[in-house]
């Protein structure tokens, strides 16, 4: 029997994926879940909500100015007080009426001034201070101010529903869990899949280097993880373009480091060049793993637990026990929401869990898997 060449080989795996009705089950998934969510979440629009209150808080102040004042004439410390509530309420005002004009370049700059009048009053004590609210004001002047500056719409406009700024978002609320759990059982499934029909002890019968093989093997499973984590994106960028527009990569991305309060202001083009270049490191960390677990387990539920175990088990126990603390950082599993990598959320839980350690933590196991794979495919002689 003949060696197969690297393209016969390269076909016969391509035909195990698009023979199987579970492929496009995966892939109708991944269609259907950005356009599902994105009519519900215009069903039930919090944006809404968010410009009703703007109407309730200029009452709010409104009444609250009218007491202080009345206070003040027996008071003189509380007239600093009602000047600033006073101040507050115009503004509230002046917002409700951006608001429903739509004039949004106006709107950021009444609340640019509304949160640096809220900043004053904290530093002059006619406020009560909380750390948490100076420093979500902080983050939205910040916001604001780059979103003014860029004459871009601020989310309550629905810019968040633009088809760019609608792949961002979901992308981050369906990492890691969901986006990762149906890349994980795609390679489960395909790996599985060689086992029943015997495709793998046929690969083994064929006379053409084992290692070349499992090369191959990496890069369609991989291919196809990366493929489906593609067609969510390039669904959520479809769907908002139809639903609003395009959007625009510049947008703001906020990052925030905790321990500083330093702010960063980063754009979504960043934030998903980011992303995407986790999210290829974790599919060949994924695939790698599912291949190494499959040469030793036979079922798609038993693979699929193990595999589960490996990723989340040592950054969940970090969550519940300090001294892991400082194994965190060398963990890839630890680096699985990338979401809060990109953020600085991650940051709270471990100073060291940065966008930079995941690159090489990442890198790392992916080479040392490689390796092991290898010389295990070598000893047994077959994939």
């Amino acid at each position: 029997m003949k060696g197969m060449t690297p393209l016969n080989l390269l076909h016969f795996e391509t035909l195990k994926f698009v023979r199987k009705k579970k492929t496009f089950v995966l892939l109708l998934l991944a269609i259907s879940l950005p356009i599902l969510n994105y009519i519900l979440s215009g069903l039930f629009d919090t944006h809404e909500t968010e410009r009703a209150d703007f109407a309730i808080q200029a009452s709010e102040a409104e009444n609250s100015a009218q007491q202080i004042e009345d206070i003040s004439q027996n008071e003189p410390a509380a007239k600093q007080v009602a000047k600033q509530t006073k101040e507050e309420a115009t503004i509230l005002e002046q917002l409700v009426s951006d608001v429903s004009s739509n004039d949004w370049a106006t709107f950021l700059k009444h609340q640019i001034a509304y949160d640096q009048l809220q900043l004053k009053g904290i530093e002059e004590g006619s406020a009560p201070l909380d750390a948490e609210e100076l420093s979500r004001i902080h983050k939205q002047i910040k916001l604001n101010t780059y979103l003014e500056k860029h004459h871009l719409e601020p989310e309550i406009s629905g810019a968040d529903r633009y088809g760019i700024n609608y792949t961002q978002q979901f992308l981050s609320v369906t990492t890691p869990f969901l986006m990762f759990v149906l890349v994980l059982f795609a390679v489960i499934d395909i790996l599985n899949n060689e086992k029943k029909l015997k495709t793998r002890d046929f690969m083994n019968m064929v006379p053409t280097s084992k290692n070349k093989l499992i090369q191959i093997k990496l890069m369609l499973n991989a291919l196809f993880a990366l493929f489906l984590v593609i067609i969510v994106a390039f669904t959520s960028f479809l769907t908002g373009l139809i639903g609003k527009g395009s959007g625009t990569f510049h947008y703001p991305v906020l990052f925030q480091n905790p321990a500083t309060d330093q702010i960063r202001v980063d754009t979504i083009g960043v934030w998903l060049l980011k992303y995407f270049g986790l999210a290829l490191l974790f599919i060949l960390l994924i695939t790698l793993t599912a291949i190494l677990i499959s040469k030793i387990s036979a079922g798609d539920v038993v693979n699929a637990m193990i595999l589960l175990a490996i990723l989340f088990l040592p950054s969940a126990l970090g969550k519940y026990n300090s001294g892991f603390d400082k194994v965190l950082p060398f963990l890839p599993s630890s680096y699985l929401n990338i979401p809060s990598l990109l953020s600085g959320e991650a940051l709270s839980q471990n100073a060291q869990l940065t966008f930079t350690n995941a690159i090489w933590s990442c890198s790392a196991f992916i080479i040392l898997l490689y390796i092991v794979i290898f010389v295990i495919t070598k000893i047994q002689k077959k994939i």
